[in-house]
């Protein structure tokens, strides 16, 4: 049990440092994100009232 925490622990530790953040979203990024929220969902409502 306490080994599992321990993973636990060294997980969010590595996660914490700032090289594991990620970096600023991008063009593509936000193109995914509005065509995959916004969009996709848009098409599949329309569809569904045919």
């Amino acid at each position: 049990m306490s080994n599992d925490v321990h993973e636990v622990d060294d997980r969010i530790e590595k996660m914490m440092l700032p090289e594991n953040q990620g970096g600023d979203p991008t063009t593509r990024d936000y193109f995914w994100y509005i065509s995959l929220g916004i969009f996709f969902p848009m098409i599949l409502l329309i569809w569904g009232w045919f």
